[in-house]
């Protein structure tokens, strides 16, 4: 039994980790790894480890000491059973706290390592989580700004695929939303510029026949005095008035007049150019202005006007005085007949009171001399 606690204490010493040994309550030492001090006595003096042993305060304790060489040791103790043994065990501070540095070190290094990887783990998730988020926010932002072309993909499974999701309905809506509005308001500009234009029309334009109304026929004779003044080229107009309308009037009522006058009017169109402007002047008399047109155009276009009205059936014809419905019409030309835009209507007036003093269903010119160019 001595032998195996003797060869135990021995491997812990040949380990290095200190020098272990029991002695006795004088101080002999009964097991040593070192066999040739047994039985040697250990000396107050020589050994503070033993003392404070000695005086079993406790059962166990440690102490940091010095030998007579002044080298410094670090021991324990610890009493065994009754036999009144004690357990020594002392190994050199500079060793022990050595040891200790190392373990520091290690574990320094293990928390180091320990703390990188938990850094780059925690690196890891919070790119996983920010990535998406960061993502959806830009698209959020050219969202803001207008363009509905965005369209995100979070290829993660939680909430944020959710929330792309969500994003990408939203932003569809969003589009559909914004095409409709477009639409809306296209179809509404169209509406306006229709609206707009009808009451343009109806500014200018003759209700009953749809011809142009006598501001227009005052504002584009006007216009295009001026520009046959600047360009020296002629304008002409043809006046007309239907014969016998009052007469009309009285035998078929007025509905009936409105018909003819509306058929008139149809007639006198059908007779013109795209370039000539037919204008109800009031009643049932009507003017034509007839740009960059002499006064022989102006009578050429007045006879076939004339010539269309006659010939056109238009209902209760037969009761008129001449059997049939038939219109006068007076001409002027300037610079021929005229030298400003009120004189060319006199003397186109007077033209139509030539053609009804005449006998009615003709053309008539003024017999006021050429004005002088």
């Amino acid at each position: 039994m001595h032998f195996i606690a003797a060869a135990l204490i021995k491997s812990l010493e040949e380990k290095g980790l200190s020098t272990t040994y029991v002695v006795d309550a004088d101080g002999r030492v009964l097991l040593h790894p070192n066999l040739a001090k047994l039985s040697d006595a250990i000396s107050e003096n020589r050994n503070p480890l033993f003392v404070k042993a000695r005086e079993k305060i406790s059962r166990a304790g440690v102490l940091k000491f010095k030998d007579e060489s002044g080298q410094e040791f670090v021991g324990s103790f610890a009493h065994i059973g009754l036999a009144d043994l004690t357990a020594l065990s002392q190994i050199e501070s500079v060793r022990a706290f050595g040891a200790i540095r190392q373990l520091l070190k290690r574990s320094l290094v293990f928390a180091l390592a320990v703390l990188t990887f938990t850094f780059l783990v925690i690196l890891f998730f919070a790119r996983t989580l920010t990535e998406p988020l960061v993502y959806l926010m830009n698209a959020m932002k050219r969202v803001s700004s207008g363009d509905l072309t965005q369209k995100i993909e979070v290829k993660t499974r939680d909430e944020l695929s959710v929330l792309g999701q969500v994003f990408n309905e939203m932003t569809g809506d969003l589009k559909k939303s914004r095409h409709e509005l477009l639409e809306l308001n296209r179809s509404l500009e169209e509406k306006v510029k229709e609206r707009t234009k009808q009451l343009e029309e109806a500014a200018i334009k003759d209700a009953l026949t749809n011809l142009y109304n006598r501001r227009f026929f005052n504002d584009r004779l006007s216009e295009e005095f001026k520009r046959s003044q600047r360009n020296k080229k002629p304008v002409s107009i043809v006046y007309m008035d239907i014969d016998h309308f009052k007469k009309f009037n009285d035998q078929n009522g007025h509905p009936e007049g409105d018909v003819l006058l509306k058929m008139f009017a149809k007639v006198i169109l059908d007779s013109v150019r795209e370039s000539d402007s037919v204008c109800r002047i009031g009643g049932e008399e009507f003017c034509i202005i007839l740009p960059e047109t002499d006064i022989k155009g102006a009578q050429e276009c007045a006879e076939k006007v004339r010539k269309s009205v006659e010939a056109t059936n238009f209902p209760h014809g037969e009761k008129q005085p001449l059997g049939r419905v038939t219109c006068s019409l007076g001409v002027s030309s300037f610079p021929e007949y005229s030298r400003d835009a009120e004189e060319i209507v006199k003397s186109a007036d007077e033209g139509l009171y030539h053609a009804k003093e005449g006998g009615r269903n003709r053309v008539g010119t003024p017999n006021k001399k050429p004005v002088a160019a």
